[in-house]
């Protein structure tokens, strides 16, 4: 059995329309009788025999066609006009505009009030409840939604003063797996931000770095990668063989021509180079080629695509977050909880009153002197 495939490209009338190539498979068969002392031997023998191109299949052997249309990464990512994202996208989770590809809500973090949860644990007997004291915030996110969530879920600063971020949702692959519990709340905004302003194209190639793992170590590292997108090169090609079948194609495609130009040389060793080319063709190894590529490549395969990087990766970002990303707030004290001046100026010499009795005799005047001073 034979396959001849056959890549041609639909074209749709608008031209505001992405264009995909359509791989046609036309399958040839043809029964041949071998002698051969097992069915391995007679299929071992069918073969060379075809490789030597004693059978020939033509019209006469086709059986039936199949049409696919190959993965485009370009034409996915067509988009022709960005309009903005309407407001109601964020009600709407993680799903952008239908005429955009850009993610509105790339993070979700859910806040947790960590002492009113120990509180709850304890109350029940060291059962987690199935409610958790907290909320989900979609970023990236505002201070001002921040205090109101931190409101929401009771971190008054008075009874609760303490929160984390416990968890985390997104659509973008890889992600979830590369952040930690409670990461820096103003990180991850600024993340957030990076990530809702990535066109399309970027974003399925920053998703196919995080499956991949490399420079994930900390949300600041992912940062990075935001900065340094253009650096990735993702390819639709998901297996050895389907890159070595591109390989293949794309070497084709580029020096086909000069060899098919060489059947018109009038040297006779010359012209004959097509057709050693065309015999050679048969018994070449695209995957194991592709696997020698990916190792010089230092590529990776991902549920994305075909990763590779480029050389120049600048780690621009350390652990300093611009003021325009930061989110995070410490909580507020009612104004009578709140201590006074002297307030604290009496706090401070009742500790030092409580450090002199603790301490010998002799030591007094120094502590004297010091309640002085204050």
């Amino acid at each position: 059995m034979s396959d001849i495939n056959d890549s041609v490209q639909h074209v749709d009338d608008s031209a505001d329309l992405p264009e995909f190539d359509v791989e046609i498979t036309e399958t040839l068969q043809k029964t041949v009788t071998v002698e051969a002392a097992s069915l391995e031997e007679a299929e071992r023998i069918a073969n060379e025999n075809w490789k030597n191109s004693d059978y020939i299949l033509d019209s006469d052997n086709f059986v039936g066609v199949t049409f696919k249309a190959l993965p485009n990464i370009e034409a996915v990512r067509h988009v022709s006009a960005a309009p903005p994202i309407p407001e109601n996208a964020l009600s709407k989770g993680f799903y952008a505009a239908e005429t955009d590809t850009r993610i509105a809500v790339p993070i979700r973090a859910f806040i947790l009030n960590t002492g009113a949860l120990t509180e709850m644990i304890k109350t029940s007997g060291g059962h987690v409840p199935d409610e958790l004291p907290g909320k989900w915030v979609d970023m990236p996110t505002t201070k001002e939604i921040v205090r109101t969530t931190l409101d929401e879920i009771g971190v008054d600063g008075v009874k609760f003063k303490s929160y984390i971020v416990d968890n985390y949702d997104t659509d973008i692959p890889g992600l979830f797996n590369c952040l930690r519990h409670d990461e820096d709340i103003d990180q991850l905004n600024m993340l957030a931000s990076k990530l809702a302003a990535m066109p399309g194209d970027d974003l399925e190639t920053f998703g196919a770095v995080t499956l991949s793992g490399r420079h994930c170590d900390s949300v600041m590292d992912i940062i990075n990668v935001t900065e340094n997108i253009g650096l990735f090169y993702l390819q639709p090609a998901f297996s050895l063989e389907q890159y070595g079948d591109f390989l293949k194609d794309l070497g084709r495609d580029e020096y086909g021509p000069a060899v098919e130009r060489l059947a018109d040389s009038h040297e006779a060793d010359i012209c004959k180079i097509p057709y050693y080319v065309d015999r050679l063709d048969k018994y070449f190894d695209a995957t194991a080629y592709a696997r020698d590529v990916v190792k010089e490549e230092n590529g990776v395969f991902t549920s994305e695509g075909y990763l590779t990087e480029c050389k120049g990766f600048k780690e621009i970002h350390t652990k300093t977050v611009p003021p325009e990303y930061r989110v995070s707030i410490a909580p507020e004290l009612p104004p009578s909880e709140r201590p006074s001046a002297l307030g604290k100026l009496d706090a401070a010499k009742e500790a030092v009153k409580a450090n002199d009795a603790d301490k010998p005799h002799s030591d007094k005047s120094k502590v004297k002197a010091h309640d002085t001073d204050l």
